[in-house]
C-alpha cells in the first residue's frame, strides 16, 4: 500500500502516480487526493501513521510515504507502544 499525503498540486502527484504505474506490479490502484497539511487535517494524518505502524512498517518507512517527519512518525509510534491509540 502506498498513500500520498502532500501538499503538492494535483499533476505531481499524478506525476508520483504515472512512474508508479510503471513499476513491475501486478495491480494497483489509485486514488489520489491532496491533503493540505493543517491543523484540520491532523487527525487524518495521525490515523494514516498509526494505521502504517499497525501494519508493522518501520517509522522510516513511514515517514518515506506519508512525507511526515520521522521525528513526528517516532512520537506516534512512542504513544501507540504506550497504547494510548
Amino acid at each position: 500500500m502506498i498513500i500520498i499525503i502532500a501538499s503538492e498540486p494535483q499533476e505531481v502527484i499524478n506525476k508520483i502516480i504515472s512512474i508508479l504505474k510503471e513499476t513491475k506490479v501486478e495491480s494497483i490502484t489509485c486514488n489520489a487526493k491532496t491533503v493540505q497539511t493543517s491543523r484540520d487535517n491532523n487527525d487524518e494524518i495521525r490515523e494514516t501513521v498509526i494505521s502504517l505502524l499497525k501494519e508493522g512498517r518501520t517509522p522510516s518507512e513511514v515517514a518515506s510515504i506519508t512525507q511526515v517527519p520521522i521525528e513526528r512518525v517516532r512520537a506516534y509510534k512512542a504513544h501507540l507502544t504506550l497504547g494510548r491509540y
